[in-house]
């Protein structure tokens, strides 16, 4: 499903759902709210872990997260693992989002295979300028 950049991709029981966000430049910008996307107002959000210096196979720059959100009482209604990939002076985020603890240990394998997986789309099909459309050999 698309909202607007944003891509949300869900397992066939909707229990696991994997948002994919557009790149955003330049690097500076904070993550946290990449991370953070539709979290409740009543909810509040606790950061578990950070891995620095992780690679996707292609060799992109990729650190990942754990994160869960708290009701008011502090229960735990979801919890989230999340990458952020650098490319050149852009990031993109990968977040998915479970159900809870057991769910995100039972899935964390196949998230983490998916989340090295990914790579840039940093080039369209479109010419970047007039010089693409003509062969510039010598005639």
């Amino acid at each position: 499903m698309r909202d607007g950049d944003w891509t949300l991709v869900s397992s066939p029981d909707d229990s696991v759902r994997v948002l994919l966000t557009p790149l955003v430049g330049p690097a500076g910008v904070d993550p946290r709210q990449m991370f953070e996307r539709d979290v409740p107002a009543e909810c509040r959000v606790e950061y578990l872990s950070f891995e620095e210096r992780q690679h996707t196979r292609s060799g992109w720059a990729m650190a990942l997260t754990t994160l869960r959100v708290l009701d008011a009482k502090g229960v735990e209604r979801e919890r989230r693992v999340a990458a952020v990939l650098s490319m050149l002076t852009y990031i993109g985020a990968i977040v998915a989002r479970l159900p809870n603890e057991a769910a995100l240990e039972r899935d964390r394998e196949q998230l983490l295979a998916l989340f090295a997986s990914a790579r840039p789309h940093l080039w369209s099909k479109e010419p970047a300028c007039v010089a693409e459309l003509f062969s510039m050999e010598e005639p």
